[in-house]
């Protein structure tokens, strides 16, 4: 509409040449107008700078005995990934937004090693469910490797292989529950005592162990199981350890790193009495657990 206008006007006062100069200008008025009624796009900042963990030079490395809670330091770190994801809010011809999200990966240093291994994990003072992190654990060993993202991103022939030092790689986490930077984490550490080193150890000399208790109905089932007592309302009952792994997958691993010489396991199965009146019962072995 602008454009006719302009174009009628031009015409009339300058001839010719005025009405191209109307048309012109009332073209870009039309499309200003026609760009202001379709639904903007909203886009968040961008994060300019990344606040990490403690990683100064200088920094003393822990010698642990036993269990102890360890703050890990920043021994490496990655440029951090932009994400957008894309949505629509109100439907279709909505308006359009862009969220934005960080992460990252980065090396995190525990302790001198070699260690058995890691329990518990802390976030900002939290208990942390590390199943939900992709992350690898170097035990600290005088002939362990490079890790093979540092590897892929300093090269390698470059990539140091932190002989000597437990230490933690953690790849791309996302870091937009932390307020965009690295947080504070702090591990369990578990690494054998002075005595442990110089006489053989109980852990040690263990071949064979009895797997209990066998008495819960899933107490042996490797896949998640819940009790849905109304809509909306569950109970697991094979999830106590970890959100995301059953009780016999930790106890595994558990196992695996507390008793590396066993190679035999007895397994203990219960059986369950369907009736508490004895004439009437039968014992029957545990049902096939329904998902």
């Amino acid at each position: 509409m602008a454009s006719l206008i302009l174009s009628t006007i031009g015409s009339a006062l300058f001839g010719p040449v005025g009405g191209t100069i109307g048309t012109f200008v009332g073209n870009s008025i039309d499309q200003a107008l026609i760009s202001s009624l379709t639904p903007a796009r909203i886009q968040p900042s961008r994060l300019s700078t990344l606040k990490v963990q403690g990683g100064g030079e200088g920094a003393p490395i822990p010698l642990v005995f036993g269990r102890a809670r360890v703050t890990g330091q920043v021994i490496w770190a990655a440029q951090f990934k932009e994400h957008d994801k894309k949505r629509t809010i109100g439907g279709k011809g909505g308006q359009r937004v862009v969220e934005r999200y960080y992460s990252i990966s980065f090396a995190l240093g525990l302790c001198e090693g070699p260690i058995q291994g890691i329990g518990r994990m802390w976030v900002n003072g939290e208990v942390y469910d590390s199943s939900q992190t992709t992350y690898r654990l170097y035990l600290g060993g005088e002939d362990q490797e490079p890790d093979p993202l540092i590897e892929a991103i300093e090269g390698l022939d470059v990539a140091p292989a932190f002989r000597g030092l437990a230490y933690l790689v953690f790849e791309e986490l996302v870091v937009t529950a932390f307020n965009d930077r690295i947080p504070n984490i702090s591990v369990e550490i578990l690494a054998p005592t002075p005595a442990e080193a110089i006489r053989p150890r109980l852990q040690d000399l263990a071949r064979a162990v009895c797997l209990i208790p066998g008495a819960g109905e899933f107490a042996y089932a490797t896949t998640p199981v819940q009790t849905v007592w109304k809509p909306g309302t569950a109970q697991a009952e094979n999830l106590h350890v970890q959100r995301a792994r059953t009780d016999l997958c930790v106890s595994l691993d558990n196992l695996a790193r507390d008793l590396p010489q066993v190679d035999h396991v007895s397994l203990v199965v219960a059986w369950f009495g369907t009736d508490l009146r004895a004439g009437l019962c039968r014992i029957e072995p545990p049902r096939r657990p329904t998902l």
